[in-house]
Parts: structure tokens; C-alpha cells; sequence
């Protein structure tokens, strides 16, 4: 069930030739096996044609049949583990290592995300959840995804959260 691809979509449906892509988890990417041709595909080989300029300004899309120049494309790809993404992948990208966060940044993050929060929290449990995650940013061990979780859990009256 071929289905047309993001790049060409993204120049049809918004008729920009240099977007921003951002592919998030790149590492967690696998291979799929088509269960018509059994072939297999992943999200590296489609990625890889893309990337390489010279590939990327003849980019013709198995859908529409129609060639794209997609070497003004602008790329980012998001990984937890480099390790895990493949070496071909990151021959090709200027990679940033992100910090841990800090448990100033913690604090910020669990700030900013609580505003967003319709529901009222009072303000005991606030304080303590506030202070579990500035200790877990102090041993390294909180991320954004999940300060989210924790405060979903908290308007959600999941009385286990803070167990």
C-alpha cells in the first residue's frame, strides 16, 4: 500500500522547497517487510537518499512519479541513543549532544508545564512533586516527557502518583 511520501507531500501541500523536518527517535527506527513483495525497507534507506545532496536533488516519488529537488530540505534528527543510530546516518549529520537536565532547568520545565495544566492542583502537592523532580534531575534521571506524565497523572487524581 505505497502511499505518497512526507518530503514530496511537504512541497505539495505547502509549496515550500525547504522545509523543516524534524524525525524524532531516529534510533528507535526498525525495518519493515512488506508483506506484498516481502521486501524489506527502513527508515535509514529512505533517509539516506534524502540526506546526500546529489540523491536528494533528483528525489522522484514513487507515488506521483514526479521528480522533486528536495537538496534544500533541512534535517533534524533526534536520537536518545547514538549508538543506535546507524553509522551511515550519522556520517551524514552534524550531531549535538544534549546535557542532562539540570535541576534549574527541571524546576523551569515543571513550571512552565503545570501553567499549561487546566485543572487546579493544590498547592502541598505542587510543592512536593516539584521537589521529587529537582531530585530526580539531581541524579540525572528526569526528562520532559516524564515531568508531563507526572503532572497528567496529578490532574488525572491518579492517587498512586505519589506513592
Amino acid at each position: 500500500s505505497a502511499g505518497e511520501g512526507v518530503p514530496s507531500d511537504m512541497v505539495l501541500m505547502h509549496r515550500s522547497a525547504n522545509p523543516l523536518i524534524v524525525v524524532n527517535e531516529v534510533d528507535k527506527a526498525g525495518e519493515k517487510v512488506s508483506s506484498r513483495s516481502g521486501g524489506v525497507t527502513s527508515l535509514t534507506t529512505a533517509l539516506l537518499q534524502v540526506l546526500e545532496p546529489e540523491t536528494a536533488g533528483r528525489f522522484e516519488c514513487p507515488v506521483h512519479r514526479v521528480r522533486f529537488d528536495l537538496s534544500r530540505f533541512n534535517w533534524v534528527l533526534t536520537a536518545n541513543e547514538l549508538g543506535r543510530v546507524p553509522k551511515p546516518l550519522r556520517d551524514r549529520c552534524h550531531i549535538f549532544h544534549m546535557p542532562l537536565v539540570t535541576p534549574d532547568v527541571a524546576a523551569q520545565m515543571f513550571d512552565t508545564l503545570l501553567r499549561n495544566f487546566d485543572a487546579s492542583i493544590d498547592e502541598d502537592t505542587c510543592r512536593l512533586v516539584r521537589a521529587a523532580v529537582i531530585e530526580a534531575a539531581e541524579h540525572g534521571h528526569v526528562s520532559l516527557r516524564q515531568i508531563r506524565r507526572i503532572l497528567e497523572r496529578i490532574v488525572a487524581a491518579d492517587p498512586q502518583i505519589l506513592h
